[in-house]
């Protein structure tokens, strides 16, 4: 049975890795309460998360992460996470807000909704809508659902 909590404990702390750097292919996520179901292949975070990947932080009250193990190597990897309850992200000047995150890992897809989700950018510009997806690796967002409204700034 020990040997069973050390492997958890050494997985988790190579999930969550605490030398977080700039780099695309690490996720750190910290949190008041941890969760491993490994019959479902799952981690639950809940309290004060916050989750980084490279310069993207996504802050929320419960984040599930969902994983999928290689077969032949047992290698984890994350598949996709889903983040609930005041859900803020933010990545350089941008900071979006929603009640639901989604990030889809292989896709490198972030999907927000709630009524309203708001995209601010520089503290200036405004984008509210239903729902927005961001292709990450496209630089592209799409924003649907319910007459999207943006506000644009304009220079003086």
């Amino acid at each position: 049975m020990a040997i069973k909590h050390l492997l958890i404990l050494i997985f988790c702390l190579l999930l969550t890795n605490n030398s977080f750097s700039q780099d695309k292919n690490i996720v750190d996520i910290n949190a008041n309460l941890m969760e491993l179901m490994e019959d479902k292949k799952m981690i639950i975070f809940t309290g004060d998360v916050v989750a980084k990947k490279a310069d993207m932080t996504l802050y929320c009250s419960k984040l599930e992460v969902f994983y999928k193990e290689d077969e032949k190597t047992k290698k984890k990897d994350i598949d996709y996470m889903i983040a609930k309850g005041d859900v803020k992200v933010v990545q350089k000047d941008r900071v979006a807000k929603g009640d639901i995150g989604k990030y889809l890992h292989r896709e490198d897809i972030v999907i927000l909704e709630g009524n309203p989700v708001t995209v601010t950018e520089r503290g200036e510009n405004q984008i509210t809508a239903n729902k927005i997806t961001f292709y990450m690796k496209e630089n592209k967002s799409v924003v649907e659902g319910n007459r999207p409204r943006v506000i644009f700034k304009l220079g003086e």
